[in-house]
């Protein structure tokens, strides 16, 4: 008896075929998403050195000390689009500002309300270091 695939053999072999056909495109689309998934982390990579530059330049900017709102106010009326779609922008902020701590490039302090905020110090390491270490 013959089947409607035109004999006993074709259905295995056309499922053999698929199988295969299946396997490589399963395979190619988990390279492309190897491949995108290394995009996004550079992208993501990109992003924070965006944002670690743009704190950097409101607090050099500032002078002063500035709360976390502040730089996120900052930000966005100096490079809207940096923030403009960003879920929680302040928990970004406050990550980059602590960050810059950790290298030693801002520090953190309490304000007269008791906020926490930031103040870039690394000009004034460098000039009192500068100052104070020996002639050569």
């Amino acid at each position: 008896m013959q089947d409607s695939m035109g004999g006993e053999g074709s259905i295995h072999s056309v499922g053999s075929y698929n199988t295969a056909h299946v396997q490589e495109v399963v395979r190619q689309a988990h390279e492309e998403l190897r491949h995108l998934l290394r995009q996004r982390a550079e992208v993501m990579r990109r992003i924070g050195t965006v944002k670690q530059k743009a704190c950097r330049m409101i607090l050099m900017e500032a002078g002063r000390a500035m709360s976390a709102r502040d730089v996120c106010d900052q930000i966005g009326q100096k490079m809207p689009p940096m923030l403009a779609r960003h879920k929680d922008p302040m928990a970004s902020v406050t990550t980059v500002l602590n960050r810059l701590v950790e290298y030693g490039e801002a520090q953190a302090v309490l304000l007269g309300n008791g906020r926490r905020a930031w103040q870039w110090i690394a000009d004034a390491q460098s000039a009192s270091s500068a100052t104070s270490s020996p002639a050569a």
